[in-house]
């Protein structure tokens, strides 16, 4: 396995520390292994779920069906996670 070394501010230190030491994780590497596997799955869903608004068709879009609010929550990860980049309300069809 390969080594990282990480530098935090003390406080995300005293965090990690904390959650060892109540045992969510047995390890300060666990905890960040945990976190890099949440964000892969979390990237995956995303690219599963544009795949699928971009595949068009499979459902009539209805105005306050929850879309839209999906379609905001992935431009707010997309912009948190890249700094921007292209909304997916400019990729609809």
């Amino acid at each position: 396995m390969a080594q990282m070394t990480l530098s935090l501010p003390e406080e995300m230190r005293e965090f990690v520390d904390a959650a060892v030491a109540a045992g969510a994780f047995p390890t300060a590497s666990a905890f960040v292994q945990g976190l890099i596997r949440e964000r892969m799955e979390l990237a995956r869903v995303r690219h599963m779920i544009l795949d699928g608004f971009s595949s068009g068709g499979a459902f009539e879009y209805q105005p306050g069906s929850g879309v839209d609010a999906l379609r905001a929550q992935l431009d707010r990860w997309s912009e948190a996670e890249h700094g921007g980049g292209t909304p997916l309300a400019a990729r609809r069809r």
